[in-house]
């Protein structure tokens, strides 16, 4: 019989569970200098396919944004995500841009806290039990 490599039932139920708190001081913030290409933050607010995607900047402008082959299939990128970006450095128009790291829930609650996002869409994203309180309720007495 082979040996069990992988584990078991409850170690592919808890892969993606995060035990420990983030790290604040190692998040890659968007911080440009003049030495290197601006970074900033974004969001993903259209697939295009063939790993690019429609980006709105912080700066309120649409980029394409090109995931590159280090993250294609280790960081699945959906709508509504935010990512930091980074200009191309032989792009002279700024309309198309690379994707450095995407960041989760938490780290976006962080960055928030951190004053450090400016989105306004941003609030969908962070707070879903807002949506959840928005729902309807049914009167059965007004039938």
């Amino acid at each position: 019989m082979t040996k069990n490599r992988f584990g078991g039932n409850r170690t592919k139920r808890l892969k993606n569970h995060i035990h420990e708190t983030i790290d604040i001081s190692k998040l890659p913030l968007a911080i440009s200098n003049s030495n290197e290409p601006k970074k900033m933050y974004a969001q993903v607010k259209k697939l295009l396919g063939d790993s690019r995607m429609e980006l709105l900047c912080d700066d309120s402008e649409k980029r394409i944004g090109i995931i590159p082959g280090s993250m294609k299939k280790h960081d699945w990128i959906y709508i509504d995500d935010i990512v930091l970006a980074q200009f191309r450095e032989c792009d002279t128009d700024k309309k198309t841009c690379d994707i450095l790291h995407k960041y989760n829930k938490q780290e976006v609650k962080h960055l928030k806290i951190l004053g450090v996002l400016a989105f306004v869409t941003i609030e969908t994203f962070i707070d879903e039990s807002i949506n959840e309180e928005e729902e309807e309720e049914f009167d059965f007495d007004n039938i």
